[in-house]
């Protein structure tokens, strides 16, 4: 503590020694004189900097920091597409009744062998339209499948939204898959974390409405009743969007409230899988499968990609379910099939997502610890590229050289 006092002191002195000297008085002349030509540089440098950034020369390629997750190494068995199509079968005859829905959600997930519960919450919109009530009441419907292998202590959650009446998609397929994938999980013995197939109400209320119940929070425009049955704590959250069953390609939704982003090992491990299923991703729908394979178009789609997580995350609204889950830095994400068709593309098989989503909740259950190796600050440029916090700030500092300049013009004014 003595030495530290005593450096300080010596700092101090040479400070005030250096402002009082001859050579002082010419920095300061120079930054009147030349600090706005000199800002104007650096400010043109920042931007070339961040223009060039994108292309995949200029950052870093995708990785596995974590060991653990072993993403794609157990072979993924997933084939019953008859049940995911009679699952969808089955929603499509309920349309948007969600009182229907919801029971025959819970005879599903008690007919699959999971502890079931439901939960009733009622909320307050935030923005309501003429059209919309402000006032809503809905109820989740969740089941839990117990580990085999360890206590419930920790937990991984498969969600989908129920779509609202106002809804002009629907989101069957997603809730297909996840009753499907539970009856899959259910025959398995290698589950060493809880597994939560969760689908809620009305959209954003009915997941917070959930996640305060689960974790003992409370919102002022939801009252949500206490959950009946719960596991330990969660370990990553993923949430299915899926109106259409022709999948061309699935979009990866990552920005949470606050514009918070779920570690990038998460990200890496649904991209490789889906990857490997034969499934192109993207996203915000800026899919490589529309950019031709020259450098110019790769850079375009790069920036545009960039461009497109920082207008999303500037406002610091959630984009999906799971954004609500990362301010509680319990890492999340949403994937959304896309299945607009354009000549000469394919759609992908449902199977195929499944088995992506099979092989992502393997991996996680490999985690013996949460998820913090890898970038939590990151811009993805491409599904195989990112640029990390190390990368951008220099060139953002570079922005914002031309306002220090000018306020220590200012300063330099002023002590004339």
């Amino acid at each position: 503590g003595l030495l530290i006092t005593s450096g300080y002191k010596s700092w101090k002195m040479r400070l005030a020694s250096y402002l009082d000297s001859q050579q002082s008085r010419k920095t300061a002349a120079a930054i009147v004189k030349r600090g706005k030509p000199l800002g104007l540089l650096l400010f043109v440098v920042g931007l070339a900097v961040l223009y060039m950034l994108p292309k995949d020369e200029f950052n870093r390629k995708s990785f596995f920091d974590e060991n653990a997750l072993l993403a794609g190494l157990a072979k993924r068995e997933f084939r019953n597409q008859n049940s995911i199509g009679a699952f969808a079968k089955e929603l499509q005859n309920i349309g948007h009744n969600d009182v229907e829905a919801i029971k025959w959600l819970e005879v599903q997930f008690a007919r699959l062998g999971m502890e079931t519960y439901s939960q009733n919450f009622t909320a307050t919109r935030p923005v309501s339209f003429e059209t919309e009530s402000p006032q809503v009441s809905g109820t989740n419907v969740y089941g839990i499948l117990r580990a085999g292998r360890a206590r419930s202590t920790e937990a991984i959650v498969l969600s989908a939204p129920f779509p609202s009446r106002s809804s002009l998609e629907s989101n069957n397929y997603g809730i297909a898959l996840v009753l499907a994938l539970a009856e899959y999980s259910r025959a398995k013995t290698y589950w060493a974390k809880d597994i939560v197939f969760l689908v809620t109400t009305h959209d954003e209320l009915g997941m917070q409405a959930w996640i305060n119940a689960y974790m003992g929070l409370q919102t002022a425009n939801i009252a949500a009743a206490p959950l009946a049955g719960r596991s330990g704590a969660i370990q990553a959250v993923i949430n299915l969007e899926l109106p259409t069953t022709a999948v061309q390609y699935a979009d990866i939704v990552i920005e949470g409230v606050n514009g918070i982003l779920p570690n990038l090992d998460l990200v890496n491990v649904v991209v490789h899988l889906c990857e490997s299923e034969g499934i192109p991703t993207s996203f915000h729908t800026q899919s490589e499968l529309h950019s031709h394979r020259s450098q110019s178009n790769q850079h375009r789609h790069a920036l545009l990609t960039v461009f497109a997580i920082a207008t999303h995350q500037a406002p610091g609204l959630p984009l999906a379910n799971h954004g609500l889950f990362l301010r509680h830095r319990i890492d999340s994400l949403t994937v959304r099939g896309v299945g607009t068709m354009a000549a000469n593309q394919q759609s992908r098989s449902l199977v195929n997502l499944a088995r992506a989503l099979e092989g992502s909740l393997r991996s996680i259950n490999n985690l013996l610890e949460t998820l913090h190796h890898s970038e939590f600050f990151y811009f993805t440029s491409s599904r195989r590229h990112f640029i990390s916090i190390g990368l951008y700030m220099p060139p953002l500092g570079l922005l914002l050289a031309p306002l220090a300049l000018e306020i220590s013009s200012q300063l330099c004014h002023i002590e004339a």
